[in-house]
């Protein structure tokens, strides 16, 4: 895996490849060729938002930069998991979900079960 992380102190920066390396350990252990870049704004609207990027598994994750280590740990938890998702075949990119509310989409009724699920076990594994 290979990770960027863009706009980021040292401390965020090692917890994120923590964070990161961990939730890959725990949703998508057999998968080694992933590229993920993360840039850290100030201002950005929502917690965190992923996209699917140039190429195949290439991922670009937005993040706010102000949240506590815990927010910032849910959010990457939460958009890694839409990460694995993806990676395991499903389309949540794809436009059709939009008319769906964003609470009752299945796959982020399934990324906010993981956020704290990971977040538990990040902590209780450190």
């Amino acid at each position: 895996m290979f990770i960027e992380i863009n706009n980021a102190n040292k401390t965020e920066e090692t917890l994120i490849n923590e964070a990161l390396w961990f939730a890959k350990s725990k949703l998508l252990p057999r998968h080694k060729n992933l590229d993920i870049e993360i840039n850290l704004k100030k201002k950005l609207d929502v917690d965190g938002n992923v996209i699917d990027g140039d190429y195949k598994r290439h991922f670009i994750m937005e993040v706010r930069k102000s949240q506590d280590k815990d927010d910032l740990l849910t959010t990457i938890f939460h958009e890694f998991t839409h990460i694995a998702q993806y990676v395991r075949g499903n389309d949540i990119f794809a436009l059709d979900h939009c008319d769906v509310d964003y609470l009752d989409r299945w796959f982020e009724i399934e990324a906010f079960e993981m956020q704290e699920k990971l977040l538990t076990e990040f902590d209780l594994e450190r």
